[in-house]
C-alpha cells in the first residue's frame, strides 16, 4: 500500500498520493476519502462489500471508485476498515475495476462523522508512473 498527505487547498480537500502499484493508489485513495469523512479509529470487519465498475481511463476508475465509497458512506452508512480484494484489469480497451471492502455499520458512539463529501473531482487528476511509483493529485469537494 501507498501513503499519502493532505494539502491545502482553497475551499475543497487536497490530497497527494502514492504508491508503488497502480492497485496501492486505488487503496491509498480510499483510506484517504475515508479519513476526509472520518475520524481515524480501529474498526471491525463485520460486513463485506463488493464494488465492480467499468472505465474507459485510470482516471476514471479512480474517480468512480472514490465517489462510490462516498455513495456507500452517506446511503448505506457503511464505513470500509479495510480492502479484502482488489484488482483492475483491462478486456476490449475497457478496464474493470473489482474490489472487495470488509467494515462495518455506522455508529455515532463509535465513529466520528468529519465532513461530507459532495464529489470527487477530476481537476487535475491525472495518475502519473514516475521511476515506479504511481502518483496521483486529488481535489474534494466538500
Amino acid at each position: 500500500m501507498g501513503n499519502y498527505i493532505f494539502t491545502d487547498h482553497t475551499a475543497d480537500i487536497a490530497v497527494e498520493i502514492k504508491a508503488e502499484s497502480c492497485e496501492g493508489l486505488f487503496i491509498s485513495a480510499a483510506f484517504a476519502i475515508r479519513e476526509c469523512v472520518f475520524q481515524k479509529y480501529k474498526g471491525n470487519n463485520k460486513s463485506e462489500y463488493k464494488i465492480s465498475l467499468p472505465a474507459d481511463s485510470l482516471e476514471d476508475l479512480l474517480i468512480n471508485f472514490l465517489n462510490e465509497l462516498n455513495y456507500f458512506f452517506l446511503t448505506k452508512k457503511f464505513i470500509f476498515n479495510s480492502v479484502k480484494s482488489l484488482s483492475i484489469s483491462s478486456a476490449n480497451n475497457i478496464l474493470k475495476l473489482d474490489v472487495i471492502l470488509l467494515g462495518e455499520q455506522f455508529s455515532s458512539g463509535k465513529h466520528k462523522f468529519v465532513n461530507e463529501i459532495k464529489a470527487v473531482t477530476y481537476h487535475n487528476a491525472v495518475i502519473e508512473k514516475k521511476n515506479n511509483l504511481y502518483s496521483v493529485k486529488l481535489v474534494i469537494d466538500i
